[in-house]
């Protein structure tokens, strides 16, 4: 018995001393760490840590993984199955932030994890968000209670300057407003009394002579203007307190008439109307809407008030399905107040102009190259169509549909007003050479229905596109992440502008690549901080031709482009210049 069990005994001292052979180690899962700062420097506790799975390695399904910071503000993320992520964190009263991310809302640098990898010291800044409060009061300097107000910040959609949304809150009994978790930035407040929403008039019955006022809408810190308005400024953490914004009160009119069908012309019926300013870029539009949406009374008719002097689109409010296919019918009327009420106003409602159209492809077979992009998939899961953007009207919907497999398309019910024409997931190789309605040339411009007609819509496919690619490298030759780069027509203009306008942003190794292009001359840049709708924006790119590289491609060309990075100061600067 001892003779076995000294033999058992050696037997594994002399397995635990020899070498194990490499493919007896388990392989190690990828580990993660760092921390969470704010932009003082200070530790965040208690801060939610995502690591979001975007691509995973060997057929894994991509998974994500939470982890909450400790009191130094620090993470970990243990045995991490191999793949590509992003790092985010979150914590209320702060923004939220993106490892990686070279502006408090700029995308996260790709993270890709491998097997026997470990990152630590990994940093993700968060910034404190401010609060902005204050009081409503009416003419008198008494508060208003129930005040709808709404924090604004100026941006760019589609290279057009807009009043866009941050917040809205109404007062409470004293006339106070608070915002809290405010992001860091420049701000305009605007607010209105919610009485003046109903569309009855301070005229007095029997009171001849009396001219109707209400309280209209007013920015801080009492003007009826968004020019003359003074903006706030938040910065991180910033507690803006004892603003006051006093309304004003002014002549104000309505205009009445009625919603009638444009073929019988019977009273139109259960129809929402609505009247904007005809150039409402620079406008609380959603206040608007509340101020001015009414449903058309049985017998056609409608009075809407509360309008200052001004010029005015009135139009139904159409609705139509996904496919193009308008489940209402839709009308428009343009007119200016003065010093008067309109009286007797017709809003003719019709089925809306109707466009048909058709693809053709120069150069191949666009049955065969439609059916094999259907076959391959596109990079969303769709196949080619083509959108009507608006261009002016921000109440209009943009009307998209799907090419059909021989190239023909038809939108109905489209209102009377200027789109853009889009076109989109067009197969690789093929690029826009040519798109004409009732054969003008509209692809460089809008095309214009304010008329109410409509047409044909022919759209020229052609198989030579070209391609530009680089590579973003800093001063030490080091790749640059998560850079928007920026190509545009030397020809560019304000009404063609941002449909023409490409951009995307440099991966993890500082390349990029833009598809799809037509011969022609272009500029290229890349920029170290600049909103994704400003660089649509043809009178910011026309800053900046003599930072950005020129561009010449021929059909079937491939180029390679070699960028530097326009600093954020001037990009700033060229900025303030555009207020």
């Amino acid at each position: 018995m001892r003779l076995w069990l000294s033999l058992y005994c050696a037997l594994a001292f002399a397995y635990a001393q020899s070498p194990v052979s490499s493919t007896a180690l388990a392989t190690k899962q990828p580990r993660l760490a760092g921390k969470v700062l704010s932009t003082t420097g200070e530790p965040v506790r208690k801060a939610n840590v995502r690591l979001e799975a975007t691509t995973s390695e060997n057929g894994q399904e991509a998974s994500s993984y939470s982890e909450s910071s400790d009191n130094d503000g620090k993470f970990l993320f243990d045995a991490v199955p191999p793949g590509r992520y992003i790092l985010i964190a979150e914590k209320s009263g702060f923004e939220t932030g993106r490892y990686g991310a070279r502006t408090p809302t700029g995308p996260a640098t790709s993270i890709n994890l491998v097997p026997d990898q470990e990152m630590k010291d990994l940093v993700v800044v968060l910034t404190p968000n401010g609060v902005l409060s204050g009081k409503v009061l009416d003419q008198d300097g008494d508060p208003v209670s129930s005040a709808q107000i709404m924090a604004m910040r100026l941006a760019y959609t589609h290279g057009r300057r807009q009043l866009l949304p941050a917040g809205v809150k109404r007062t409470d009994d004293q006339g106070n407003f608070r915002f809290a978790n405010v992001v860091p930035g420049r701000y305009y407040l605007t607010a209105q009394d919610t009485r003046a929403n109903s569309n009855a008039t301070s005229v007095h019955p029997g009171r001849e002579g009396t001219k109707a006022e209400s309280y209209l809408l007013t920015y801080y810190p009492s003007v009826t203007d968004i020019t003359s308005a003074s903006p706030i400024d938040v910065s991180a953490g910033a507690d803006v307190s004892g603003l006051t914004l006093q309304l004003r009160k002014g002549r104000v009119f309505t205009i009445r008439g009625r919603a009638v069908n444009a073929v019988t012309g019977a009273p139109a019926v259960d129809v929402p109307v609505i009247v904007l300013p005809k150039d409402s870029s620079e406008a609380p539009v959603i206040m608007l809407i509340n101020r001015s949406l009414q449903q058309v009374r049985p017998d056609g008719s409608f009075e809407i008030g509360n309008l200052s002097p001004g010029t005015y689109v009135l139009q139904n409010m159409t609705l139509h399905s996904p496919d193009g296919h308008a489940t209402a019918v839709t009308g428009r009327l343009e007119f200016n107040i003065a010093d008067a009420d309109v009286d007797g106003a017709t809003l003719a409602l019709g089925p809306g102009a109707e466009i048909a159209g058709r693809f053709r492809l120069e150069g191949g077979d666009l049955k065969t190259v439609f059916s094999t992009q259907q076959q391959n998939g596109s990079p969303d899961g769709s196949g080619p169509s083509i959108e009507l953007l608006p261009v002016e009207e921000r109440q209009t919907q943009p009307f998209q549909v799907p090419i059909k497999g021989d190239g023909t398309f038809r939108i109905t019910g489209v209102p009377a007003t200027r789109f853009v024409v889009n076109v989109g997931n067009i197969p690789d190789g093929t690029y826009v050479k040519s798109v004409r309605f009732g054969g003008a040339e509209v692809g460089k411009e809008a095309l214009d229905l304010t008329s109410g007609k409509g047409g044909t819509l022919d759209v020229i496919l052609s198989m030579g596109a070209a391609d530009a690619t680089g590579t973003l490298l800093d001063s030490e030759g080091h790749p640059m992440a998560n850079i928007p780069v920026t190509l545009w027509p030397k020809n560019l203009t304000a009404s063609s502008s941002w449909f023409l306008v490409r951009n995307t942003i440099t991966d993890q190794t500082g390349s990029f690549k833009f598809n799809g292009l037509g011969p022609g001359d272009y500029y290229c840049a890349a920029w170290e901080d600049a909103d994704s709708g400003v660089l649509e924006n043809s009178d910011f790119l026309a800053r900046f031709t003599n930072e950005a590289v020129p561009l010449s491609l021929a059909e079937r060309s491939h180029e390679t482009v070699n960028l530097k990075l326009i600093p954020r100061d001037k990009i700033s600067l060229e900025m303030a210049k555009m207020q």
